[in-house]
């Protein structure tokens, strides 16, 4: 137990506080393949930006104060990571909208693609959708299509992996 993270057990700052220890395995080659795919159909390369620190020294998903863990040479690695991500994310939108993928491995035992949208697990449960989630008022302002198609539709990325044999969630299944 530390000071900043006081342990009173699951899904508290004790829970929050840990640092992920598990390695996101075979991510990168999903990142080369993705990338190699992506340029033989747009014609387009994009950017690949990625740690290559284990998830227990850093995780550049998280907060700061958990990703880093308070620890110096983590703050630096992390505030890196994000300014790569913000000095590509500057230079596509010259070019008007772009997509941000942010891969990474799992450890669940379902064993299907989880594609995130930004909206937090209890809206997603709760079939609230109210919420502004600036990447998706984008896409649906480009498309007209509602949340509901973006997260399960028939032309989600869901429906689109499944065509595939991917099972995904969410999913229009």
């Amino acid at each position: 137990m530390r000071d900043d993270c006081p342990s009173k057990g699951p899904r508290t700052d004790d829970w929050y506080c840990r640092a992920v220890t598990y390695a996101d395995t075979f991510t990168q080659d999903i990142a080369r393949s993705f990338m190699k795919e992506f340029e033989k159909i747009t014609g387009k390369r994009p950017y690949i930006i990625k740690d290559n620190l284990h998830r227990s020294k850093m995780d550049p998903n998280r907060e700061i104060e958990r990703a880093a863990q308070h620890n110096e040479e983590a703050e630096v690695a992390y505030n890196e990571f994000h300014k790569f991500i913000l000095e590509a994310r500057a230079e596509v939108q010259k070019d008007g909208p772009g997509l941000l993928v942010d891969l990474h491995g799992m450890t669940h035992t379902h064993e299907k693609l989880e594609i995130g949208y930004l909206y937090k697990p209890k809206d997603l449960n709760a079939g609230d959708y109210t919420v502004d989630v600036y990447s998706m008022q984008a896409l649906m302002a480009r498309t007209g299509m509602s949340p509901q198609e973006w997260l399960s539709g028939e032309h989600s990325l869901g429906a689109l992996f499944e065509r595939e044999g991917y099972l995904a969630i969410p999913s229009p299944r």
